[in-house]
């Protein structure tokens, strides 16, 4: 579970979440958790090799900048920053990020 914090909610304008039909809020927060425990570690080991795939179906990319060795290393997951990660819970685990993930919210096809 990816969890902004409330400043990162606060950036969310009250009337545009009221615009959000009850299915475009529910896909909003299903963008927010992926099926199976992702610990920190597991993150970073799926840059370029896994795709992360949020519970609303979408890809969650994965970015990793720094090394633990130097002590800098930022994970990003769709564009947001992990600033605290592994909290354990009893299901997995939860990071907090410092942005809300936003899912695409239409498929565009061309046939």
């Amino acid at each position: 579970l990816f969890c902004p914090t409330n400043e990162a909610m606060d950036l969310i304008k009250e009337s545009a979440w009221e615009k959000l039909w009850d299915e475009e809020k529910a896909r909003f927060l299903r963008h927010h958790a992926v099926r199976g425990r992702w610990g920190i570690a597991d993150l970073v080991a799926a840059v370029g090799t896994k795709e992360v795939q949020s519970l609303a179906e979408q890809p969650l990319t994965v970015s990793v900048e720094g090394s633990l060795e130097t002590m800098d290393r930022v994970v990003r997951i769709g564009g947001a920053t992990v600033t605290k990660a592994n909290i354990r819970c009893w299901n997995g685990y939860v990071h907090i990020v410092d942005r809300p993930l936003v899912p695409r919210w239409r498929s565009i096809g061309y046939s």
